[in-house]
């Protein structure tokens, strides 16, 4: 872990952590299933991030919380969540460069751009549109 950021980072930074951890834990793992990744990731502090993913996936309608979903739907549509979200935290990350940039005298047109494209996925995910083609990355 960077810093050990899971108990003292916030918001994307978060998030960034978190998939590091588990594209880390996935590499080093001969088979992962969903229960130990979710042990593992408790035990290195991400309890409350993963609490907030999945209190915002069921807010969102997250498909892939349906009773009836297949396996295979399922970590199809949560990776695609995990993806947005990794998305808008480099967005936040790219934002903050792009404010300072501006403080700087230049970088506005970048701003713009990088806000709208944060703010349309930031409105997927809280109408729940993520799960259709319009909210796609």
């Amino acid at each position: 872990m960077d810093g050990g950021c899971p108990g003292k980072c916030s918001g994307p930074l978060r998030v960034s952590e978190l998939a590091k951890e588990i594209i880390r834990l996935r590499l080093e793992a001969d088979h992962l299933d969903t229960e130990a990744l979710a042990r593992h990731l408790r035990a290195q502090g991400y309890a409350g991030l993963l609490t907030d993913i999945d209190r915002a996936a069921s807010q969102s309608g997250a498909p892939f919380l349906k009773q009836d979903v297949t396996l295979a739907a399922a970590r199809s549509e949560w990776s695609h969540a995990f993806a947005v979200l990794t998305r808008v935290a480099a967005l936040e990350r790219a934002l903050d460069t792009a404010k300072r940039d501006l403080a700087e005298g230049s970088g506005a047109a970048a701003l713009i751009r990088l806000k709208t494209e944060r703010d349309k996925l930031r409105r997927a995910i809280k109408t729940g549109t993520i799960w259709t083609d319009d909210g796609s990355l």
